[in-house]
C-alpha cells in the first residue's frame, strides 16, 4: 500500500467524521455517567496526571464551539492515521511478522 493511499484513505475518513460529527451526542454515555455522576468516579472528576490539549474534543482560543470540535476531531483522526501509519510500515519493514 502506497502512502499516497493511505493518505487519501485517511483524508477520506476525515471527511466523514467530520460529517458524522454533528450527530454525536453532547451528553454523557452511560458508563460516563455511572462512573462520574453516581459512582466512584464522581470523588475524581478533577483530579489528573496532566491537562488536555483539546478538553472537551474543542481546540481552546476557537470562538466558533461547532468549528473548534470539527477541528479537533480532524486532528485526533490525523494523529491516529499518522501513529498507525508507522506502525504498518515498522511491521512492513520486518517482513510482515510482528514480534
Amino acid at each position: 500500500m502506497s502512502p499516497r493511499s493511505v493518505a487519501i484513505g485517511f483524508g477520506v475518513l476525515a471527511f466523514v467524521a467530520v460529517g458524522l460529527s454533528f450527530l454525536a451526542s453532547s451528553h454523557p454515555d452511560g458508563l460516563e455517567f455511572i462512573y462520574f455522576e453516581e459512582g466512584v468516579g464522581k470523588a475524581f472528576g478533577e483530579i489528573s496526571l496532566f491537562s488536555s490539549p483539546m478538553p472537551g474534543y474543542v481546540i481552546p482560543g476557537l470562538s466558533n464551539e461547532t468549528l473548534a470540535g470539527i477541528l479537533a476531531g480532524v486532528v485526533g483522526v490525523i494523529i491516529t492515521g499518522v501513529i498507525l501509519f508507522a506502525l504498518a510500515s515498522s511491521i512492513s519493514k520486518r517482513g510482515g511478522k510482528p514480534s
